[in-house]
């Protein structure tokens, strides 16, 4: 559950880093095209987050998986469904509120 905690807490970095715009652009790809995302939050978890002494890298690495590409995309998708839920959650508290 660790890991869990931790990359939950790395979404929450990055939603705190991005603006609104930057996050309604990262948005509007959907799922089946997050792969646009490979140059910007992609590049920028390469670089800032899959290092040797971080322990989400670690945890990639232990897993058996070693490439950084595919570990970025791995938390970008899951950064898109973060949002994604957060979005849903707060449709439904609107609703409820009316």
């Amino acid at each position: 559950m660790k890991a869990e905690k931790e990359t939950e807490d790395l979404y929450y970095l990055m939603e705190s880093i991005l603006d609104d715009n930057e996050i309604n652009e990262f948005l509007k790809y959907g799922a089946d095209e997050i792969w646009k995302n490979h140059f910007g939050i992609g590049l920028w978890l390469r670089n800032n987050v899959l290092t040797g002494n971080n322990s989400i890298y670690r945890n990639f690495i232990r897993r058996g998986l070693t490439d950084k590409d595919e570990m970025s995309a791995i938390l970008t998708e899951g950064f898109y469904w973060y949002l994604k839920s957060k979005e849903i959650q707060d449709i439904k508290k609107n609703d409820r509120v009316k």
